[in-house]
């Protein structure tokens, strides 16, 4: 069977030169992918609507940690939908709950400081 050069690598199981999207685990070479530079790491996405999707959701205490998931452990958990599905669902069941439910990011509790 040919394989063409610039694919021989995707079939490597640790191969160095690809990479997977944070958002929707599509696997892609590291040189076409869009590189987000957060602090002292590196994460990369299929492309800018990933990354702003990522960024908008990985704060929030009901997405984080599924994004955290491995690809295999998230398609489980997932129950094959997107990312953008489950979003989605979260939205809808937010609706239909309570107002007074306290939804969104998670607050560090304020506590007092005594200034000099």
């Amino acid at each position: 069977m040919f394989i063409p050069k610039d694919q021989r690598h995707m079939y490597k199981s640790m191969c160095n030169v690809c990479t997977r999207c944070e958002w929707c685990h599509d696997t892609m070479l590291r040189r076409n992918a869009f590189k987000l530079i957060d602090g002292p790491g590196n994460f990369f996405f299929c492309d800018v609507n990933c990354s702003t999707k990522w960024v908008k959701y990985r704060h929030d205490h009901r997405c984080a940690n599924v994004i955290k998931l491995d690809p295999k452990l998230r398609k489980i958990y997932l129950d094959g939908k997107s990312m953008d599905e489950f979003i989605s669902n979260l939205k809808e069941d937010e609706n239909t709950a309570d107002s007074n439910r306290v939804t969104g990011v998670c607050y560090v509790r304020n506590r007092e400081v005594s200034l000099p």
